[in-house]
């Protein structure tokens, strides 16, 4: 595995906060053809069922898409967490930090 460039790094980043905060729908490739980008998505899988469990991976990468495709509602899944729930309180003197 190489390391990821710092766009790549960022955009990890922001997928896994997206995921723990419950705000993504689905997990696709950008593949545009079987040879040279082939849509593989089992090491996304792979790494969604070990940060989220395999509920979740299962969701995202199958049954949300095929409810897609297939024009059904998607299943159920976890609430979103809204962003003012997961900052964390400042005490009193925060402001001598600056």
């Amino acid at each position: 595995v190489r390391s990821p460039r710092p766009a790549n790094a960022r955009a990890k980043r922001f997928a896994e906060e997206w995921l723990e905060k419950n705000w993504i729908h689905v997990f696709a490739s950008d593949a545009h053809d079987l040879k040279y980008r082939p849509p593989i998505l089992s090491h996304c899988r792979k790494k969604v069922a070990q940060a989220r469990g395999e509920e979740t991976a299962a969701r995202l990468l199958e049954r949300n898409p095929e409810a897609i495709i297939n024009g059904q509602p998607l299943p159920p899944a976890p609430p979103p967490v809204n962003p003012a729930e997961k900052k964390a309180k400042k005490g009193w003197f925060s402001f001598l930090r600056k």
